[in-house]
């Protein structure tokens, strides 16, 4: 039979636009089920609204599709207006809210403190939607708090090998997953694009015509994907430690540059400078990594109350443990690291060595949701070579190994380089970022302005990953400030006016090193 060559042309043609669209998920009813209980948040914050479940499909490509509880909190606009309503995404993946998130731990909470400061102001004139993840293991409604695998890390007698590790969670992970589809359970549902849609059938079923958005790390990019798909429905957006669509993989430069400031703090400090390592702390990581990939060592090591441990580490359990890792926060790991890495160049390999004990040994295990989350997000091509080239991979590492150890099992569909391309914005968009943010480098907030019509940033000097309510906590006055672009009326007061009055940067305090004479990190561990 003989072929039309324009008609094949033009076949061919259809076929690659349509492989280039995201997948069409089915629009729902407009009025899903809601169950709905009254909501009052009290401790001084006065907030009253509703604590909701949707049931939604699990997967909304499947017909057949069960439906799961996806849960929200709504809060009624203290002073209401026509501002369109705030939708506060979480980040991980992996994090829910709840009542308890800001009461029960009202008082001993920094994070909670600096979270009921942020919603109180932001539901001054605004509806506040603080939306859960599908999946979250902390999720009310439908939580599965055995949505997991496990897989074994290694032994004490062998340094960590992540390609062996790789390749057992991978196996541990299709296992796992065939295991929940013969339950019923339908882990292909876990992505970004029924997530987005979770929050596109919430506005739908409230009438909203447009929504502002509030996004920290992971919630940015949730923030990013919403806008992808529904760019007139955006009002405005808020993002902290942001991630754009393609930088769901860590950036490996951009870890070595927080690295690189730290280190430039830490040897002009007058009190430690002249004790840390004479070859600088960047050069002592090289010379620690030159030394085991020369051949593993191994650890003796005295426990309070047990048997004395022999442990081998090797290059990669030093690269898996970058910073001291029994510091508690992120601020205080960086703080640490100076002493942490010259008694590694001293010889002192005692707390590596136990956090390999502690942590190689035996089975771990991880939540399927964000791993099914991120890889449905994954990476261009274009963009895995710059990362796979850079130059502080020879010192990290693979810093991405978890994701490309399982993309190949996960089942979420993953969204094409179209969806991960970073169009112009034009919603005006108010960015915060750390300089010291080693999970979302800074790198991430700058690439996203060159794409900002309408955008600001307030870079923090010293701020790690939470530095936004870091800075609400440290400054209530400039936390204000910044939350007023969620008030002002840009169609009477311009953006470009309105960011006039806020700064391009915030200074945080000095990092406290912790001394590096004297009781050295291992012994510091028995005494917590």
């Amino acid at each position: 039979m003989k072929i039309n060559p324009f008609l094949f042309l033009y076949f061919f043609i259809w076929s690659q636009v349509l492989l280039a669209q995201p997948p069409q998920y089915t629009a729902q009813a407009p009025q899903p089920t809601l169950l709905s209980n009254p909501l009052y948040l009290g401790y001084g914050l006065d907030l009253q609204g509703s604590d909701n479940l949707m049931m939604l499909p699990e997967n909304r490509l499947n017909p057949d599709s069960r439906k799961i509880g996806i849960h929200f909190m709504r809060l009624k606009a203290q002073q209401p207006s026509n501002l369109p309503p705030v939708f506060y995404l979480r980040g991980g993946p992996g994090e829910a809210v709840y009542p308890e998130e800001f009461y029960k731990y009202f008082t001993r909470s920094n994070h909670s403190k600096a979270l009921a400061f942020e919603v109180k102001q932001l539901n001054k004139k605004r509806d506040v939607i603080l939306m859960s993840q599908r999946g979250a293991s902390r999720s009310p409604g439908l939580p599965m708090f055995q949505f997991k695998y496990q897989y074994e890390t290694g032994t004490q007698t062998e340094p960590l090998n992540p390609t062996k590790v790789g390749q057992k969670q991978a196996k541990a992970l299709k296992k796992r997953l065939a295991h929940y589809k013969k339950l019923g359970v339908d882990p292909a549902g876990y992505d970004i694009i029924n997530l987005t849609e979770d929050i596109e059938d919430v506005r739908k079923y409230y009438g909203y015509d447009k929504i502002a958005l509030v996004g920290n790390s992971f919630g940015s990019q949730t923030a990013l994907a919403y806008h992808k798909r529904y760019p007139a429905r955006v009002d405005r957006m808020l993002l902290s430690a942001v991630e754009p669509l393609d930088h769901a993989y860590d950036d490996p430069q951009g870890v070595w540059q927080v690295l690189e400031r730290v280190a430039k703090e830490a040897e002009s400090n007058p009190t430690i400078k002249n004790q840390l390592p004479k070859v600088g702390l960047l050069n002592a990581v090289k010379t620690i990594v030159q030394r085991l990939e020369k051949g593993p060592i191994k650890v003796t090591l005295d426990i309070p109350g047990k048997k004395s441990q022999t442990v081998t580490i090797g290059v990669h359990d030093f690269q898996s443990t970058l910073l001291h890792p029994f510091s508690r926060g992120r601020r205080k790991r960086l703080e640490s690291w100076p002493k942490y890495i010259t008694e590694l160049y001293n010889g002192d390999y005692r707390v590596l060595a136990y956090a390999a004990l502690k942590y190689r040994v035996g089975r771990d295990s991880d939540h399927i949701m964000p791993i099914q989350m991120d890889n449905s997000l994954g990476i261009s091509a274009k963009r895995e070579k710059v990362l796979d080239n850079q130059p502080a991979v020879r010192w990290l590492g693979d810093v991405n190994a978890r994701y490309k150890n399982t993309r190949q099992v996960t089942t979420s569909p993953v969204v094409n380089d179209n969806f991960r391309k970073q169009n112009t914005i034009e919603a005006p968009v108010l960015m915060i970022h750390g300089e010291m943010d080693r999970n979302t480098p800074l790198g991430n907030a700058h690439f996203l302005m060159q794409h900002l019509k309408n955008g600001h940033l307030v870079q923090t000097v010293r701020g790690t990953h939470g530095n936004k309510w870091q800075l609400f906590l440290k400054d209530k006055k400039l936390g204000a400030k910044i939350l007023q672009f969620m008030e002002v009326d840009f169609d009477k007061t311009s953006f470009q006016n309105f960011k006039k009055t806020l700064p391009t940067q915030y200074v945080f305090p000095a990092l406290k090193f912790l001394p590096i004479q004297g009781k050295t990190l291992y012994e510091s561990i028995w005494e917590r």
